[in-house]
């Protein structure tokens, strides 16, 4: 707000020179004899606080804006992180459970499969529900692994010629494309028999 009667550089002071500007203009205000000398100082302060209460708005919005930007940021990084542990924790569980299997053919496509790089989302949706009932985590990881198992058994057959015939998953070639379609349908049916372990 540019005034002849007040300075042009207020707007660019900050809100402790504003203030005891302000201040000062009360304490002339209080000291001064002449009444028409005090109504327009009195104007001019007045109009003194309407500077300060924009600027302060403004700084208030702008904490908000940079406080909501630092929470969503925190939030972010704790979300990464959680989901970077149980990924792991997931593919640790499936790891050692598939090593428990008898030994077949079947267990390099199904890995194949299953190891392919996810995020493990669904086990972060399951983890965070369960925590509400207080199911303990080792638990939860046992159902995420189970509900991983079937997720890599519909990608399986998603990408069958039969299906939508895609060639590529997750930047590496379809399961049919490396180990051929019989044994990606086989692979597929073992993941999902065994998410049922």
């Amino acid at each position: 707000m540019k005034d002849k009667n007040l300075p042009n550089d207020y707007n660019s002071l900050s809100l402790e020179e504003l203030t005891k500007e302000a201040n000062k203009m009360i304490e002339d205000l209080e000291n001064q004899k002449n009444l028409e000398n005090s109504i327009e100082n009195y104007q001019n302060l007045l109009k003194l606080n309407n500077i300060i209460e924009k600027k302060f708005q403004k700084n208030v919005k702008n904490i908000n804006e940079k406080t909501k930007e630092n929470i969503l940021e925190i939030k972010s990084k704790k979300m990464q992180k959680e989901l970077n542990k149980i990924a792991k924790d997931t593919n640790t569980f499936l790891k050692e459970f598939i090593k428990k299997q008898k030994k077949s053919e079947l267990i390099i496509p199904m890995q194949y499969g299953l190891f392919s790089g996810g995020k493990k989302i669904r086990s972060k949706i399951l983890i965070d529900v369960g925590s509400l009932f207080k199911i303990n985590y080792e638990s939860l990881i046992m159902i995420g692994s189970a509900v991983e198992c079937i997720h890599a058994y519909s990608l399986i057959h998603d990408d069958l010629p039969c299906m939508d015939d895609d060639s590529i998953r997750r930047g590496k070639p379809s399961a049919h494309i490396k180990f051929g379609e019989a044994t990606a349908v086989l692979a597929g049916n073992s993941l999902l028999t065994m998410a049922f372990e």
